[in-house]
């Protein structure tokens, strides 16, 4: 995102709302998928994905945010970019390092590729667009709230 604060507005705008796009796509599919997975698998699996469920609001919020600003244009657009990309690394550190991890470790034989192609099929539908009080848990999962 450091490249995306140094082109052009025009072209800052049109970048960061690919970015935005694309983290609100694989929070979804997490938590259609990845996360259930953890409450079903994982011992306090239940506590791991509530707390990553915190981290996507945190991060759905910044972006529903952002998407009221204009780059060039809203002073505050470039420190909420950067603020935003700074949760969403530190969101996804604690989940390659630890959760996911935990999740492999304890997933049956078959189930992790199984999930792994549920995960690229549900990317390529859910919304671009996610309002960030939309649920989060199964059944309802950002079947409301949407743009």
């Amino acid at each position: 995102s450091l490249r995306i604060m140094q082109q052009s507005p025009d072209d800052k705008q049109k970048w960061s709302n690919q970015w935005r796009w694309e983290v609100v796509r694989h929070s979804i599919g997490e938590e259609l998928v990845a996360y259930p997975a953890m409450e079903k698998y994982v011992p306090g699996g239940l506590d791991m994905a509530d707390k990553d469920r915190a981290r996507h609001r945190e991060i759905k919020h910044n972006l529903a945010e952002l998407e009221k600003l204009k780059a060039g244009h809203d002073a505050s657009y470039d420190s909420l970019m950067q603020q935003t990309q700074q949760v969403l690394d530190q969101h996804i550190q604690e989940e390659e390092e630890h959760d996911l991890i935990k999740l492999r470790e304890c997933l049956p034989a078959d189930e992790g590729q199984r999930l792994g192609s549920k995960f690229a099929r549900t990317k390529k539908f859910v919304p671009t667009h996610s309002h960030p009080n939309a649920p989060d848990k199964p059944p309802f999962e950002n079947g409301g709230g949407l743009k």
